[in-house]
């Protein structure tokens, strides 16, 4: 079996600054214009100098992603629509993106045993509600006596902002009924509520 043994391959023309090293044992560099492009080890592993341009990712491929975590509690006792205090910005890199809002709230509920109401959420971009969602809130308990009752606090929503602008994403809160009887209460003894916002390559 014939070899050929060389410590780089560069182009034929030009100033000959482009091509492969290979002149580190168990390595593979490419090079463009006497800089390192694109460095692969003897485990195969990738390294690129610079990341892809988004516009070269193809449909669907998640180009960013920001969180918020909320561990201070806040309690919600409005038949009216409050911040729960989760609120994040995004800002799309294309007007075709797509932005993933994923929301994880540690709800729970603080109310008198014998009512049965509800409380709701809601996702807004800007003023605008984009999603809602109720959950029934009833102890199934007779007689006087509080009690706090685990809600489901999570909720997805793929949005169309359609902008290249910052927007700004937040999860309010409110209760059926606003006596003294029920009170919704969001990341309760500093448990973690999360806002994920993923820009997604749109189509």
């Amino acid at each position: 079996m014939s070899e050929i043994k060389v410590n780089s391959v560069v182009n034929s023309t030009g100033d000959n600054d482009s091509g492969l090293d290979l002149s580190t044992n168990d390595q593979v560099i490419i090079k463009t214009a006497n800089t390192t492009a694109v460095t692969v080890d003897a485990s195969q592993n990738v390294t690129l100098a610079s990341k892809l341009a988004t516009t070269n990712l193809g449909t669907g491929a998640v180009l960013q992603v920001v969180q918020q975590v909320l561990s201070t509690e806040k309690q919600i006792n409005s038949a009216s629509y409050i911040t729960t205090g989760l609120s994040k910005a995004i800002t799309p890199t294309s007007t075709s993106s797509k932005i993933l809002v994923i929301v994880n709230a540690s709800f729970d509920v603080f109310q008198n045993g014998d009512a049965g109401r509800a409380i709701f959420a809601e996702i807004k971009r800007g003023s605008t509600q984009i999603a809602e969602k109720s959950v029934d809130a009833y102890a199934d308990q007779t007689g006087i006596g509080y009690y706090a009752i685990p809600a489901d606090g999570s909720m997805i929503f793929l949005d169309s902002p359609s902008t290249t602008s910052a927007t700004t994403y937040t999860v309010n809160g409110k209760v059926s009924d606003a006596s003294n009887e029920m009170t919704l209460r969001i990341s309760k003894s500093s448990s973690d509520s999360t806002l994920t916002l993923m820009e997604i390559a749109g189509w």
